[in-house]
């Protein structure tokens, strides 16, 4: 999985999208000009390798789930965790990379916002990933969620430095505030989730 979460997220990223767009563009043009041409068109072959492959990406890369809930894993937590999250765990080096990136997501842009909190105002601290990823596990299974999500990182992030930095509690929030606030977008962006399907 961790090979796949790392595939998703440089695939997915911006430089890697612009690209894609490129290259679609590029063939689909080159497919419909060799049409018409006495010549034989090469250009469709690899434009339908490319549509494969992106429909691959889409509907089996992409829709990759967890291989254990939290409640039954007793073993290796990254086995609980998305594939968007250990992609990003896998892909950055340092704890404060990690977070950068994490608040590039709208679902977390939307747990700082209505937690009152701006940006400049959250620490990066680089401390230990693996505590991290065991804080956002037992934050997971305290909640009964199904998976480990980048929101329950990002929350365990917030709710680990809150004895020291006193951000949440600075905006008059306690910790249970904080996890329903948590709770009611992860419900909400689970609620999404089965209707898509």
């Amino acid at each position: 999985m961790k090979d796949f979460a790392k595939l998703h997220f440089w695939y997915t990223s911006f430089n890697i999208r612009a690209i894609r767009i490129f290259i679609f563009i590029t063939l689909g043009i080159s497919s419909v000009v060799g049409l018409f041409s006495n010549f034989p068109n090469i250009f469709i072959t690899f434009f339908s390798l490319f549509l494969i492959f992106e429909i691959f990406f889409k509907f089996k890369i992409s829709k990759l789930t967890p291989s254990l809930e939290v409640q039954q894993n007793s073993g290796d937590i990254l086995d609980s965790f998305t594939l968007e999250i250990v992609g990003i765990i896998e892909a950055r080096n340092s704890l404060s990379d990690v977070l950068k990136e994490l608040t590039k997501l709208p679902q977390i842009r939307f747990i700082i916002n209505k937690a009152d909190l701006s940006l400049e105002e959250i620490v990066f601290i680089d401390a230990d990933k693996v505590f991290l990823c065991q804080s956002a596990f037992n934050l997971a299974k305290e909640l009964k969620g199904k998976y480990v999500t980048t929101m329950d990182f990002f929350a365990a992030y917030l709710l680990s430095i809150e004895p020291s930095s006193k951000l949440l509690f600075n905006k008059n929030l306690k910790e249970e505030d904080f996890k329903n606030i948590f709770l009611g977008q992860k419900t909400y962006i689970n609620g999404k989730n089965q209707v898509k399907k």
